[in-house]
């Protein structure tokens, strides 16, 4: 599962920590300018997704995830758009870290679930809650 945003008091990875970070104006760390990209999915068409994948026989693996590609640092301009707040950043360098793409073909094939809610459109959610 990608990283999945949801508005306040659901579970959410990078972009909510993000939003707590960016209300306090304490730094986010962008890597190898800009390492991982990521393509998070909102936690309604998760749970759709999830939901077709409970009604389908046998075994199957699929990443749930958004169409949307991002960088933390293009998500952080997001939240921070969204918040009337301008991020802050610190650049590291860390060769371990790589792209967190997933592909969801089988998702929107298969399962027949294509994400219905933007990435602008769930962080506004998110901020807004």
């Amino acid at each position: 599962m990608s990283d999945v945003f949801a508005s306040a008091g659901t579970s959410a990875t990078a972009p909510l920590a993000a939003i707590d970070r960016i209300k306090n104006r304490e730094p986010i760390v962008i890597y190898n300018e800009g390492a991982p990209k990521i393509n998070p999915i909102y936690i309604g068409d998760a749970v759709n997704a999830i939901y077709q994948s409970l009604l389908l026989e046998g075994t199957h693996t699929s990443n749930v995830c958004g169409n949307e590609i991002v960088s933390i640092e293009e998500l952080s301009r997001i939240i921070g758009d969204h918040l009337g707040v301008k991020p802050v950043f610190a650049f590291e360098k860390n060769d371990d870290l790589s792209d967190l793409v997933g592909d969801n073909t089988f998702m929107k094939e298969v399962l027949g679930i294509t994400p219905l809610v933007s990435l602008k459109e769930g962080i506004k959610n998110m901020v807004q809650s």
